[in-house]
């Protein structure tokens, strides 16, 4: 792809701070590291016992909880066709994997992530406007129905019989996190604000890009009104299967919790999942989901053999998976072009 393919608000989000992302990106993965290597120790147990408990898991168990989690991955595409007509269930599954890889395997992944799905969606007939509504959408919704979570684990506690003290920092952030997403979204969307930016931007590229993205604010706000409740309702049944995933991982480990305590755990870890701290999440959210779980009864080997397991279906198991879907796809593309190029 050249720069001139690429659609000028990525490139104005990917090139000027590309040293700032690529430091960040590899402190990110040393935080990683460091989480990942020292979790046992943070929870109060050692890597020999994890390990004979993820020893003794039977492979159809791992198999059932694999299957699980595919069908998260089922539900997001509804999401992603929802945010994208057109596209279809294939390709969708295709773009997720290939774009979650990338975003869960390098220190830039981000932005990294952002080019491969205009790469892909490009190849596939879709135009910059297509690709800038998808992009917009789906983050939207995906980061809402995150920070949602932690809301509806609240009433749902509270109907239960009472909220644990430890969850109320949880609640508290996603709540403010959930008003200044709404705030932001509210003045962007406002047609008013967004002329007015477009209108003082510069004439050259930044004119270009103010305009780009009055453009892909407006089709995205279409999207979002006229699909609000197939978006809600997928995002929604895949959180839903994703605590199921997680229920499942407890299980199989022993960690001999309650679906309130499981709800705890994965509020939490929606909420982690949304700092940009490494790729994919992955480290912090383990380090901080294994150790409320402990906090909160569960033994600590199982524990962490659970969220380790978790985030292995969760994260880690992307990266195979979308390698050799990028791999795939690239061969296919190739084909393509050569008829017509022959």
């Amino acid at each position: 792809m050249s720069g001139d393919e690429i659609p000028a608000e990525v490139r104005s989000a990917t090139r000027p701070a590309l040293l700032r992302r690529l430091v960040t990106g590899v402190l990110g993965v040393a935080v990683l590291v460091a989480m990942v290597a020292f979790l046992p120790r943070i929870a109060g147990t050692t890597w020999p016992a994890v390990g004979d408990l993820v020893r003794g898991i039977a492979p159809a168990a791992l198999l059932g909880l694999g299957g699980l989690w595919f069908t998260t991955v089922l539900a997001h595409s509804v999401v992603q066709t929802g945010a994208l007509p057109g596209l279809g269930y294939r390709r969708a599954v295709a773009l997720n994997a290939g774009s979650s890889a990338v975003a869960s395997s390098v220190p830039v992944g981000g932005p990294v992530s952002v080019a491969v799905n205009w790469a892909m969606l490009r190849s596939w007939g879709f135009g910059r406007s297509d690709f800038s509504t998808y992009t917009l959408v789906t983050t939207i919704v995906m980061t809402a129905a995150r920070l949602a979570v932690p809301l509806v684990t609240a009433v749902v506690l509270i109907g239960a019989g009472g909220l644990p003290s430890v969850a109320g920092p949880i609640v508290t952030v996603s709540a403010v996190a959930l008003v200044v997403l709404g705030g932001a979204m509210g003045v962007l969307g406002a047609p008013a604000v967004r002329r007015r930016l477009a209108a003082s931007a510069h004439p050259g590229l930044l004119g270009r890009v103010a305009r780009g993205v009055d453009a892909a604010l407006e089709e995205s706000r279409a999207v979002l009104v006229d699909r609000w409740l197939t978006l809600s309702a997928a995002a929604a049944v895949q959180l839903v299967l994703q605590y199921a995933l997680l229920v499942g991982c407890l299980a199989i480990t022993g960690a001999g919790v309650g679906l309130t305590v499981a709800l705890v755990a994965f509020a939490a870890g929606r909420l982690l999942s949304v700092l940009p701290v490494t790729p994919g999440g992955l480290g912090v959210t383990e380090t901080g989901v294994g150790a409320l779980l402990v906090a909160l009864g569960a033994p600590a080997a199982a524990a962490v053999a659970a969220v380790l397991l978790y985030g292995l279906y969760m994260v880690v198991l992307e990266i195979p998976i979308g390698a050799g879907v990028l791999a795939w796809w690239r061969i296919a593309a190739r084909r393509r072009r050569q008829p017509s190029a022959a």
